[in-house]
């Protein structure tokens, strides 16, 4: 077991044969929130009284809160006692959520089982469900006690939630030249899921995100830097069904494609993010017409009735810029480059 130092005020663990038992406090009480999936896999590892929850979004809805926080009152959780997320980004999202109010706050563990998860939201404390058909409405910013990552998961990620994970991947290559140029190098051997090179992605993911993290932990400056993507990453999501890390792929091509279209972006450097994206096989092309662009309204980012956007300028530099929506449909409504 490898521990991490990242500085982010709570212990982040790489692994490779859970062990997480041996980190937790014999004489705690703990209510392992589950996805399904994991579940039917590694359920005869996880001992004690589980919340099984959805895959994907459905376990971001405020039933699943509801169901959670039964399970804590069944089995008497006090404040110093602890919820356990062991799933995917939304598993971790809905488990941090319900630990962070029942109660005011009780001890929460995350155990992200999935590559996208590990190197995007099982670090920094956001927690959010989805409401009224919006992602990430409802939230709080709730550190964990305990992130563990456990690479053994990852042994039986299916294809295509592997694939999934690649948008977050590029993500932090087109936010960091370093990383860029390393995974440009290893792109391969990534896709192939090489055991060693898996790990070091997600050192090197981790590192780079809580580095952004622990300069602005509330989002209310660089840490927006992160969402690259995701205004319209998001949007797809939602409005086309399309996973998250797929979704904020198409969100890159997309974005980099106005900042190229504003002049803030050589063609040179589109050409090499299109590249990136292309060589990781994900589809970017998905319409944009006016009701897509009216579920951006939602966003976090915006500001008077403006859509905000982060916008490559460079490898390694990025800008947040403000666009109406008119604007927006204007500079899109031709899809090619």
């Amino acid at each position: 077991m490898k521990k991490l130092d990242l500085k982010t005020g709570y212990d982040i663990y790489i692994d490779h044969d859970y062990n997480i038992n041996t980190l937790l406090d014999k004489d705690k009480k703990y209510l392992y929130v589950i996805d399904e999936v994991v579940l039917n896999l590694y359920g005869s590892n996880i001992s004690g009284e589980k919340v099984i929850v959805g895959p994907g979004e459905k376990a971001k809805d405020i039933s699943t809160i509801l169901k959670i926080y039964d399970g804590c009152i069944e089995i008497g959780l006090e404040r110093d006692d602890y919820i356990v997320a062991i799933g995917g980004g939304s598993t971790g999202d809905a488990a941090g959520f319900a630990a962070s109010t029942f109660k005011r706050g009780i001890g929460f563990i995350n155990v992200p089982t999935t590559l996208l998860a590990m190197i995007d939201s099982s670090i920094g404390g956001k927690t959010a469900i989805d409401y009224n058909g919006i992602k990430n409405q409802i939230g709080t910013f709730y550190d964990p006690s305990i992130v563990y990552m456990d690479m053994k998961f990852l042994k039986t990620l299916p294809a295509d939630v592997i694939k999934s994970s690649m948008g977050e991947v590029i993500k932090y290559a087109v936010l960091s030249r370093s990383f860029y140029e390393w995974l440009n190098k290893n792109l391969d051997m990534v896709l192939a899921m090489d055991s060693d090179i898996i790990e070091e992605l997600v050192e090197r993911c981790t590192t780079i995100k809580a580095d952004i993290v622990n300069q602005d932990r509330i989002d209310r400056g660089v840490r927006a830097y992160l969402n690259l993507g995701h205004t319209i990453g998001h949007a797809i999501e939602m409005y086309y069904g399309v996973s998250h890390g797929l979704a904020v792929a198409a969100g890159i091509y997309y974005e980099s494609l106005i900042s190229y279209r504003m002049g803030m972006l050589q063609e040179g450097t589109l050409q090499f993010i299109i590249s990136l994206i292309d060589r990781c096989a994900v589809d970017t092309q998905y319409p944009i017409d006016k009701g897509l662009i009216s579920l951006m309204a939602h966003d976090k980012k915006n500001t008077n009735g403006r859509l905000g956007f982060i916008l490559p300028e460079d490898i390694g530099l990025v800008k947040k810029v403000m666009i109406d929506e008119k604007e927006l449909y204007d500079i899109l409504k031709d899809p090619g480059i």
